[in-house]
């Protein structure tokens, strides 16, 4: 819940600053037009992939990518400067931050049932009511401390550098929670398997 909270703040955060956070960069309209532009292309791309990639990656690891590249593309962001030699990063930005955005949207609704097992679709509405809660009070607070930050500190950069932060923290979280539940699904597994296969030797002495 942590890490999608996190998550959600930062997109609605760049959703709001980006064009003044270029701007502070030194980037023109025209600039700053492809690099909005470029987002839809590699959302649909990675979309694409997701519907035909014969399932050959779940959830968890598409969410753990998703997470990676958030990761990168802020820290691309925090680099990026039109009046330096790394001007172009602001496009490698633009890609990982558009698949980050097509990612996260399709696989948040598939991986509370991959992760909480097809035996709790009963409570799916409930999780990802709770999860959305989260997601939504985060989105509404996120641009906020970020306009604050900038203007404290006059300046950017460091509410930039505060996004790798958060980024960087629900990567951990994410990671280290669904670590756990799939060592505890596999427990939940092997006790299943060990009851069935007693229950089949006690029909069999019988």
């Amino acid at each position: 819940m942590v890490g999608l909270a996190c998550n959600g703040a930062i997109s609605t955060t760049l959703a709001v600053h980006l064009v003044g956070v270029l701007h502070d960069k030194g980037y023109g309209p025209g600039e700053i037009a492809v690099v909005i532009a470029l987002a839809g292309p590699s959302q649909v791309a990675v979309r694409f992939l997701l519907a035909f990639g014969d399932g050959r990656f779940n959830s968890r690891a598409w969410s753990k990518i998703a997470l990676w590249l958030q990761v990168v593309a802020l820290l691309v962001l925090w680099l990026c400067n039109e009046q330096s030699g790394l001007g172009w990063l602001v496009f490698v930005f633009s890609l990982c931050n558009g698949i980050v955005a097509g990612l996260t949207l399709v696989v948040g609704a598939l991986i509370t049932s991959e992760m909480f097992g097809a035996a709790n679709y009963g409570a799916y509405g409930a999780v990802q009511g709770v999860l959305k809660l989260a997601s939504t009070l985060a989105r509404s607070v996120g641009p906020v401390l970020f306009a604050y930050v900038v203007a404290s500190f006059d300046g950017s950069g460091i509410a930039n550098l505060a996004l790798v932060g958060v980024s960087m923290a629900s990567l951990v979280v994410c990671s280290t929670a669904s670590g756990r539940v799939g060592a505890a699904r596999q427990v939940g597994s092997g006790a299943d398997d060990s009851k069935t296969r007693s229950r089949y030797d006690t029909s069999a002495r019988g």
